[in-house]
């Protein structure tokens, strides 16, 4: 069995760290003792391998480092890109909540119930019932009354369905109701139903019809509401 001295020897001589003086009787045994050269091929293969091992953890490493600074980079960039988005979320969100709020004020600073006779509407006289139900704020029994009035006064019907639909919060159906309205022959209710589809215009943030509408009842000289519409515009304009 090879000494201790022997395997220090050899490790020296593989590192170039044996003697000079010594070096020289180690190669001088090495040619001519066959048991000393494989002792020292062994342990070149040793060497070697852990030459390749610490070679490929190096590349682990500086893979698995690669790989981390990467994931942190792309984590970055996401958190970047989602916050940008929320900001962006956020600011349209309150642009519109403050039209939203804007447009509701107007609303309340220019919304007046309409709590005309059926003889200042020229409607039969089914719509009394409709109109007091509606004055007393009982719109489901209102819009039930509705129906039971003859077909031939659709104008007067659609007109007070849309003031109860802006009463319940519904401006999309109002829209619909007061463009129905508008069709009527009776200069009362076209005039009135022209500026609640207004109001009902606002509520919905439709300015593209709303402007128009608002510029034609204001450019009539007997409209009712013209008045109103030339403050509404000023207000919109502002």
């Amino acid at each position: 069995m090879a000494s201790d001295k022997e395997t220090r020897d050899i490790l020296a001589y593989l590192n170039d760290t044996l003697p000079s003086n010594r070096r020289a009787a180690f190669e001088a045994r090495l040619q001519s003792d066959p048991a000393l050269q494989k002792r020292v091929a062994s342990f070149q293969k040793v060497e070697t391998s852990l030459a390749h091992l610490a070679t490929l953890e190096q590349l682990r490493q500086s893979k698995k480092e690669r790989v981390l600074v990467e994931q942190a980079w792309i984590s970055k960039r996401l958190i970047y890109q989602i916050a940008a988005s929320i900001v962006l979320v956020l600011a349209g969100w309150g642009a519109y909540r403050l039209s939203l709020n804007s447009n509701q004020d107007l609303y309340d600073d220019f919304y007046q119930p309409d709590l005309g006779t059926r003889g200042e509407a020229a409607c039969p006289e089914a719509i009394d019932a409709v109109i007091e139900l509606r004055r007393n704020k009982e719109y489901e029994q209102a819009l039930a009354a509705l129906e039971k009035v003859p077909n031939q006064s659709l104008a007067c019907v659609s007109y007070q369905r849309g003031l109860i639909q802006l009463e319940l919060s519904e401006p999309e159906k109002a829209v619909a109701s007061f463009q129905e309205a508008m069709k009527s022959d009776i200069p009362t209710i076209r005039q009135q139903s022209e500026w609640h589809l207004c109001l009902a215009y606002l509520l919905t943030d439709d300015r593209e019809q709303l402007k128009p509408l608002l510029r034609k009842i204001a450019a009539e000289p007997n409209h009712t509401s013209r008045q109103a519409a030339q403050r509404l515009l000023a207000r919109l304009d502002s």
